[in-house]
């Protein structure tokens, strides 16, 4: 079955539905959309296929993520935190995103299927879904956590 394309701002707001919906109820953090400052070099992405096929990512600073692995696991700020503690938490948010924005595509393109979280460190990491694809980003305020979302779509076809 080929790609499908999907509108922008379909797109966007069904991310945007997923995020708040992730941070409302498991990161016990609330998120508004904001100007994104920070160097993102921590990334949990998800990949779909199905009618519609892509990536969707969620990036933030380590010390971002500290703030949300810390909310998600009520700990304290003085409590310790492993680095493997951090990336789950990262790679969950994706997941929960991933899961809402599944469910929300499911009356526009059908049933998608999405992968297991994947987190990486690194620099610059951005979707690139070839000259035809689709690219959408947010940034968010989760706190004082800056966060950036993304969703990429492959060229249908």
């Amino acid at each position: 079955m080929a790609a499908t394309t999907i509108d922008n701002s379909l797109l966007e707001k069904r991310l945007w539905e997923s995020t708040e919906e992730a941070f409302s109820t498991m990161v016990n953090l609330p998120i508004i959309r904001s100007e994104h400052t920070e160097t993102a070099n921590l990334v949990g992405s998800i990949t779909f296929t199905g009618p519609a096929k892509g990536v969707i990512y969620v990036e933030c600073a380590p010390g971002a993520g500290e703030k949300i692995a810390r909310s998600m696991l009520m700990m304290e700020e003085s409590d310790a935190l492993e680095e493997s503690a951090v990336k789950d938490a990262i790679g969950e948010v994706a997941n929960l995103v991933a899961g809402g924005f599944k469910a929300r595509m499911m009356e526009t393109v059908g049933a998608i299927d999405i992968s297991v979280p994947t987190v990486i460190s690194g620099k610059a990491i951005l979707p690139a879904p070839g000259p035809k694809g689709q690219v959408i980003q947010i940034s968010a305020t989760a706190g004082d956590a800056q966060v950036r979302l993304a969703a990429a779509i492959l060229p249908a076809g």
